[in-house]
């Protein structure tokens, strides 16, 4: 993963992140903390969803985008974490889908293939943040709870 000062990241979740440290408990400041993790590989959306809750957060996996649209039963979820390159429709599609649909909710975009078509996309879709696989756990918890706090 790149650095932090690499990242393509929400203007003012870069200084946050910065300044982020774990609590005593792990648990965000915040009432609401719904993510949705929607990746076609079950080992990652175990793993993410594992190290999510252990930092205090509530996890909904989706195995497709489809899915998340079909079967969504998180309600609202507070922001979501989508992996690109999916079978069907790919993590751009869908949360270009959402923003049709009048959604402005968090996304966050891994991949393991950045290139600048998928960030300036990213960009004009309002996506929080670009995150190269393999991930590193502390940038990405540090960013979920920058998003969560300025909701």
């Amino acid at each position: 993963m790149k650095p932090i000062s690499e990242l393509r990241l929400v203007p003012h979740c870069v200084f946050a992140m910065q300044l982020t440290a774990p609590t005593m408990n792990n648990k965000i400041p915040v009432a609401t903390n719904l993510v949705c993790i929607i990746d076609d590989d079950k080992l990652i959306l175990n793993s993410f969803k594992a190290l999510l809750e252990t930092h205090g957060f509530d996890v909904i996996t989706y195995r497709s985008a489809i899915e998340f649209l079909q079967e969504s039963k998180a309600g609202r979820p507070n922001c979501l974490i989508v992996d690109q390159n999916m079978p069907g429709m790919d993590g751009l599609d869908l949360i270009a889908d959402l923003r049709r649909r009048g959604s402005s909710l968090p996304s966050i975009l891994i991949t393991g293939h950045p290139d600048p078509a998928i960030a300036q996309r990213a960009e004009r879709l309002g996506v929080e943040a670009i995150l190269e696989n393999p991930l590193v756990a502390k940038p990405l918890i540090a960013l979920l709870r920058c998003i969560l706090a300025t909701g």
